[in-house]
């Protein structure tokens, strides 16, 4: 009862004294994402939400708002010391791919810094898809909630995801192609490639970053806006996080290499079929051209 009273009087405080938060990680799904989140944490000058992914701004905007109780769960007693100098962040992947959210996150915070990490698309995709065929067995309750919960089903009943997650089970009948060629045929018929267009599937639309990043661009300037490539993470760990240091104008940690293990990593024992990578590899050319050209450099994808 104490500590309720106490953590409300703190998200209070936080909310009278006009804490926002600093920073985001805004996606990509399957891209390094946790990696990275569990790296910052481990930075004084960094609070994190106590959730990874809250998904706070899919659900509410400065109309509908919540934000003396989204800033309790940045409180946690580990970082209790700097909650009122410290940067608050969270890492919700969907932020980057549903289209209504970049307006919100402008409207909560005009300043706030985004990084925004990719992966190359075809990978990122199957990644995805073997992550959810992955979940229908997991042995974590959250894996199988996660699921059956997920945003872009959130209009089906009960019935529709049922169907969807025998779908997914049936890797035979429904291989990755089925969902690929299902997606370019929406976005065929529906002339769009944005989150709005169709709901589901998303696993070709989320790796279409430069749409993605258009969106962010109407309200953000490129100098807030941090782009990692998921391997730079991967490889070059302490160079991208002085990299992230440097953005975020906080402090150099003497990072230790021993102490950053790559987080959320899966085995999935399937290979994509060489003719469907590179059916891909030609659907992504051009937008992948297209995001190369507004960030100033280019990825072997």
């Amino acid at each position: 009862m104490i500590k309720s009273v106490v953590r409300r009087l703190l998200s209070q405080s936080l909310f009278l004294t006009g804490k926002k938060v600093n920073f985001m990680i805004i996606g990509t799904m399957r891209g390094g994402t946790t990696s990275l989140f569990g790296f910052l944490v481990n930075h004084p000058q960094c609070v994190e939400n106590v959730e990874k992914e809250p998904n706070y701004f899919y659900y509410y905007d400065e109309k509908n708002q919540k934000y003396e109780e989204y800033l309790s769960h940045f409180l946690s007693r580990r970082k209790i010391m700097h909650i009122y100098n410290g940067l608050f962040f969270e890492s919700s992947t969907i932020y980057c791919y549903y289209d209504h959210i970049p307006a919100r996150l402008y409207n909560y915070n005009p300043d706030m810094k985004l990084i925004f990490m990719v992966r190359n698309p075809i990978d990122r995709a199957f990644s995805n898809y073997n992550m959810d065929r992955q979940c229908i067995h997991g042995t974590n309750d959250w894996e199988r909630s996660s699921l059956y919960n997920r945003v872009e089903w959130e209009s089906y009943s009960d019935k529709q995801k049922q169907r969807e997650i025998d779908i997914l089970e049936d890797m035979e009948g429904h291989p990755f192609s089925y969902f690929a060629l299902k997606e370019i045929e929406g976005i065929n018929s529906t002339g769009s490639v944005q989150s709005s267009a169709f709901p589901y599937p998303s696993y070709l639309r989320r790796g279409i970053y430069s749409v993605q990043l258009k969106n962010y661009y109407k309200y953000f300037k490129p100098e807030q806006i941090l782009i990692i490539e998921s391997r730079e993470l991967k490889n070059n760990k302490i160079e991208t996080l002085r990299k992230v240091e440097t953005f975020l104008g906080i402090k150099h940690l003497d990072w230790k290499l021993s102490d950053l293990q790559n987080r959320h990593i899966r085995t999935y024992g399937v290979k994509m079929p060489e003719e469907l990578r590179k059916y891909l590899s030609a659907f992504y050319a051009p937008y992948n051209e297209e995001f190369y050209r507004m960030i100033g450099k280019r990825f072997d994808w």
